[in-house]
C-alpha cells in the first residue's frame, strides 16, 4: 500500500516540529506525544481553514450612509 502525504499532514508535521522545539519554562514541562500530535493537527486544520478564500462583501449605497 502506498500512502501519500496530504497538505494537512505536511502542515501538522511542521506544526509538530515547532511545538517540540518550544519549551515552556526553560524545559521544565514536557508535552506528551498524544497531546502534541492532537495540537499539531489542530494547527494544521486552522491553516487549511485560513487558506480558504474569504467571501467578497459588496457595499451598497445604503451601507455608505
Amino acid at each position: 500500500m502506498t500512502e501519500s502525504i496530504t497538505l494537512r499532514d505536511l502542515f501538522a508535521a511542521h506544526a509538530l516540529q515547532g511545538l517540540l522545539a518550544w519549551s515552556p519554562e526553560g524545559g521544565s514541562e514536557q508535552m506528551d506525544m498524544e497531546s502534541a500530535a492532537e495540537d499539531a493537527y489542530g494547527f494544521a486544520d486552522a491553516m487549511l481553514l485560513a487558506r480558504q478564500p474569504k467571501p467578497q462583501t459588496t457595499t451598497t449605497t445604503e451601507d455608505r450612509k
